[in-house]
């Protein structure tokens, strides 16, 4: 099949246009309105694709002036700031779309498909020709049949048997099937459905020169598109030729319709996800933000008074923090926290939620943990952060951390933030002791705070 052949004008992204020939579309970029209607006067197009910007020429002026050369070209619009009586008023003319400058290249595809389907459904045979298998075993009304469909400009091929047939069809495409209903090997109604197991959305014409009531059933339980009687005049059969085309292209359309709906929806899906994503992430390390990270702590401790589990908190803050972004800048040190959040991370378990609290402090939540095995996890996490060679910008240094735990086996703990409020007095005790390890909130008590 010939590329489908797109003229797009001015500001149309440069990445959109190489996007569409990597696609396999034939493009012609040109950068004024005026350079397009010479281009659209040399030859026809399938689809227009322009900013909507009458300043330059690129609204419904331009679009009239192509359409007066190519009835009905599909329109696609790289953004619009258009008026609704004016978009309209194009709408009138022929199929018209917009395309909005971030579109997926899939939703972008599938729009630039659907538009170039309703253009060719808008097409005359001489122009948007379907490819036919004719299937007769007779030579003389085969050879005539062939020469009314070429005569009138048609790509025909034909068999004399359905054995070719068959065997033409696992070698190419065809649009429409016309066989005779009455051939040696089998009946026409069986050879189409032998066709379909291999071209299922082929459209069939039958031919008898015996017409029957139990034949004409026939060949609608088999999905027959047309039944003519022979003999019949040219004209009737390329009647028959135009709308079982006509309703081929259609149903082409609506299956490349179900599927952009198919595709939108995914990508609304992939839209809403990131979103939600965007929404509990803290932008810097990836972590969970501040705010989805006490919702999740409120939820744990519901689950706590509830099942009567353990639960632990771990407050995590880097020494001497502002002393490296004091030597090296703000830059490095935030490459610092995002790289203590991935080694950070890596030493949890997937039940385990971290997230960055603010600043350089981070906070992990740990379902079904009990205190002792919070402050396992919490000397691993001092010990593996000592050790780690960090390398923001290149530039080598090691840092630690000190952590405060809370857990649910503490005296006093009567809510979540009640936690969280024991998990930084210990982390700030653990600073005070020299920096660089745990401290927990029960080895507090009786200590003056």
């Amino acid at each position: 099949m010939q590329a489908e052949d797109i003229l797009a004008i001015g500001e149309t992204s440069g990445s959109l246009v190489e996007a569409l020939k990597e696609e396999g579309y034939k493009v012609t970029l040109v950068k004024t309105a005026s350079e397009a209607l010479e281009e659209a006067k040399k030859r026809p197009f399938n689809l227009l694709l322009l900013p909507f910007d009458e300043q330059t020429g690129c609204g419904p002026g331009l679009v009239g002036a192509v359409r007066e050369l190519r009835p009905s070209i599909p329109v696609v619009f790289t953004g619009t700031d258009s008026k609704l009586e004016e978009i309209l008023t194009l709408m009138s003319g022929g199929p018209i779309d917009f395309l909005g400058g971030n579109a997926p290249p899939a939703l972008t595809n599938s729009i630039i498909r659907r538009n170039l389907l309703l253009g060719r459904s808008n097409l005359p045979l001489s122009e948007d020709k379907p490819s036919i298998l004719l299937v007769e075993d007779d030579e003389t009304i085969r050879e005539g049949v062939s020469i009314i469909l070429k005569e009138a400009g048609l790509d025909c091929q034909a068999a004399s048997s359905p054995t070719e047939a068959i065997q033409m069809v696992r070698k190419g495409t065809f649009h429409i099937i016309i066989t005779d209903l009455n051939l040696q090997e089998m009946d026409g109604t069986e050879l189409i459905e032998k066709a379909r197991e291999l071209l299922p959305d082929v459209k069939a014409i039958i031919m008898t020169g015996a017409p029957t009531v139990e034949s004409a059933v026939s060949a609608v339980k088999h999905s027959v598109f047309d039944y003519i009687v022979k003999p019949f005049r040219a004209e009737d059969m390329l009647h028959r030729v135009k709308d079982a085309w006509q309703k081929q292209r259609q149903a082409a359309m609506i299956k490349e319709l179900l599927q952009d709906l198919q595709v939108t929806n995914v990508e609304l899906k992939k839209a809403n996800n990131r979103l939600s994503m965007l929404s509990v992430t803290d932008g810097l390390t990836s972590l969970y933000n501040h705010r989805f990270l006490m919702e999740c702590l409120k939820n744990e401790y519901k689950k706590v008074l509830r099942y009567k589990h353990p639960l632990s908190v771990l407050f995590l803050d880097i020494d001497g923090f502002k002393h490296i972004n004091d030597t090296h800048g703000r830059s490095v040190g935030d490459a610092v926290v995002v790289e203590l959040a991935k080694v950070v991370k890596g030493q949890l378990r997937e039940v385990d939620m971290v997230g960055r609290y603010g600043g350089e402090e981070f906070c992990v939540i740990m379902p079904h943990t009990p205190l002792s095995g919070a402050k396992t996890a919490g000397e691993r996490l001092v010990e593996v952060v000592a050790r780690h060679n960090f390398s923001p910008s290149g530039k080598d240094m090691n840092i630690t951390v000190s952590i405060g735990i809370a857990s649910t086996s503490d005296a006093d703990v009567s809510s979540a933030g009640v936690m969280l409020e024991h998990a930084d007095k210990a982390l700030y005790a653990a600073k005070r002791r020299g920096k660089n390890q745990v401290c927990c909130w029960e080895e507090l008590q009786g200590e003056a705070l």
